[in-house]
């Protein structure tokens, strides 16, 4: 029965009323003018950076969002050391096939235009495909927090832009370094070396920009890569490029 609450005593009615004597008390005073402060702190902050619907201003967010996408690049040591090794296996084949290579005659020069046509074809088809599968594996976050509202959508591409700069500059400068020491070209003179860097340094760059727009804008990584393959075959198709029969068989074809 006593379980129930059957038999128990009612309460008396409280002889203090501590609502009424809370409200009349300092400690209510200055706890309604902290919740002021902290609600006028909010606007300000609010109309300052403009962005009510984000918890941090846009150049916050910015900052964040370039560092979250270093750190996954970072972290990902196999991807990173498979860039780095096979930019550098590169700069020695193609070092090792252009070893030296004299530029006398046409055929020599010839020959020279090629080794930076290769190059140029290698370093930056192989950077862009090599992006998008990782761009793939990180959508997903990005959708998450997209969703959760944590910053401008704008900014995640942005971290990407950026965030791949300091992996190419040393991929190029792995190929050109070694290859181009290799082969000698472009190596007569330091300015003459920071010019070629740099020259296929922002052409990679630039190729693989527009991998990630083509990623960006595809569904699915596999239509991106497979677009980004048709296009680079159709840029490479209409190129244009020449390559020099030697006089041998030049006078061969003749006595035939």
């Amino acid at each position: 029965m006593g379980a129930l609450g059957i038999g128990t005593k009612k309460r008396d009615t409280p002889s203090l009323n501590f609502s009424q004597i809370y409200q009349a008390s300092s400690l209510c005073e200055m706890n309604n003018k902290e919740i002021c402060n902290i609600k006028k702190s909010i606007k300000n902050i609010r109309r300052n950076y403009l962005s009510s619907t984000y918890p941090a201003p846009y150049s916050r967010q910015a900052i964040l969002v370039i560092l979250r996408t270093q750190r996954f690049l970072w972290r990902n040591v196999q991807y990173t050391y498979a860039r780095l090794t096979g930019c550098a296996m590169i700069g020695l084949l193609m070092g090792s096939l252009y070893f030296q290579i004299e530029y006398k005659d046409i055929y020599g020069a010839t020959s020279r235009t090629l080794y930076i046509y290769m190059q140029v074809i290698l370093i930056g088809v192989i950077s862009a495909n090599n992006v998008i599968p990782q761009i793939g594996t990180d959508r997903l976050v990005y959708f998450r927090e997209k969703r959760t509202g944590m910053y401008l959508p704008v900014f995640y591409p942005i971290s990407w832009a950026v965030g791949e700069i300091p992996y190419f500059l040393m991929a190029t400068l792995a190929v050109v370094g070694i290859g181009n020491g290799m082969a000698g070209i472009g190596t007569q003179s330091p300015s003459e070396f920071i010019k070629y860097w740099t020259v296929l340094f922002l052409f990679t760059l630039c190729l693989t920009y527009f991998g990630m727009i083509i990623t960006f804008l595809a569904p699915v990584p596999t239509l991106a890569a497979f677009a980004m393959s048709i296009v680079t075959s159709l840029w490479v198709s209409a190129l244009g490029v020449v390559v020099l029969l030697s006089d041998k068989v030049l006078q061969m074809d003749v006595l035939e």
